[in-house]
């Protein structure tokens, strides 16, 4: 269109007089302006926000997206997305999208968070023409892999991301979906997931040691998830309550990030059941169960934070190894699964 005007106002200048050239010449400067901001927000880097109207039934609302885009972005890339829930009931996506950026060059991924505020105690399912509206504004503005497209929040945060990934009576499931991190899921989170979907994507719950309040609902929901047949792993991170606002955030957020990708790392059926190890409850008293997809001989070790062996204990002739490791004190551990001496998989125990 505006080329198309620019021809049309510079038509047979030479047979025109000077005023009419001057007064065209300022209608291509006007339309040049005019159309410059929408160009220039394709090209828009690092942090920075923008507005997203949604017109749904119902749900007639603008919201604040805060963007992060690294810096050196290239349209002829492709980048992940990670899309942030914050938690709430006030505004602050801008600080969900600040302390997520450090995430942004070890995935090569752009950072949406999209104020959620005034949908908590209505209908929750209007969380999904959120961050359907936003995906689909980031989508048409950048270039973004949509079969990468990640779920995190904190809190109601965290509900929220349940809901957008297992709630199938609020609306469809987007198969886009890689992988979801509820952090510290709010409170009831566990009810309304809709474990059918529990095989759809990894699953990685985070929740702080000292968060007592919400500890019960990640425990719940993990455990709801891996008794249904997904893949799931519970974070727990020492010494941190119900925020996200500590050091070692981006660390904790990685590990998950990689549990959820290890999960793609083959295409081999029978290689995905090899290595597939369930292990609940956790957090534990002590006694927990690690369950195999097929019946072998395996070996236990679990370790302290120093790497010392605190317990080991080999299995023969089965798939449901029933654990009681006693005399561990309360804290972190890792547990290491062998199975004829070739490690399966590594996880973290946080023992009550």
């Amino acid at each position: 269109m505006k080329d198309y005007l620019i021809r049309f106002l510079w038509l047979d200048l030479e047979n025109q007089p000077i005023t009419i050239i001057m007064i065209r010449n300022l209608l291509v400067l006007l339309v040049s302006l005019t159309v410059l901001p929408f160009n220039s927000f394709s090209q828009e880097t690092g942090a920075f926000q923008n507005t997203i109207t949604i017109n749904e039934p119902g749900y007639n609302v603008t919201r604040t997206v805060y963007y992060y885009v690294p810096t050196d972005y290239n349209a002829a890339d492709s980048y992940r997305l990670i899309v942030g829930f914050r938690g709430g009931p006030h505004s602050n996506a801008g600080q969900f999208r600040d302390q997520l950026t450090p995430l942004s060059d070890s995935l090569n991924a752009i950072i949406i968070c999209t104020e959620n505020i005034g949908d908590f105690n209505n209908n929750e399912g209007n969380v999904k023409f959120l961050f359907s509206h936003s995906v689909a504004a980031a989508v048409e503005e950048y270039s973004i892999d949509t079969n990468f497209i990640y779920i995190t929040g904190l809190s109601f945060g965290g509900r929220h991301t349940i809901i957008v990934g297992m709630d199938s009576d609020s609306g469809p499931i987007s198969d886009n979906i890689r992988g979801i991190i509820p952090f510290a899921p709010g409170t009831n989170s566990q009810n309304v997931a809709d474990y059918e979907n529990s095989t759809r994507f990894p699953i990685c719950t985070c929740i702080g040691a000292n968060d007592n309040a919400f500890m019960p609902v990640a425990t719940a929901f993990t455990d709801n998830v891996i008794e249904n047949g997904g893949t799931a792993m519970l974070n727990v991170i020492p010494g941190v309550g119900h925020t996200t606002n500590f050091p070692e955030f981006p660390a904790e957020m990685m590990e998950c990030f990689n549990f959820i990708e290890s999960a793609y790392e083959t295409t081999d059926i029978n290689e995905i059941e090899k290595r597939e190890v369930k292990l609940y409850p956790n957090p534990t008293s002590g006694k927990f169960t690690i369950e195999l997809t097929n019946q072998g001989e395996y070996r236990i070790e679990i370790l302290n934070l120093v790497g010392e062996i605190v317990f080991v204990n080999n299995y023969s002739n089965t798939r449901i190894i029933r654990v009681n490791p006693i005399g561990l004190k309360p804290g972190l551990y890792i547990v290491n699964v062998f199975n004829n001496n070739q490690p399966l998989r590594s996880s973290k125990l946080y023992i009550k």
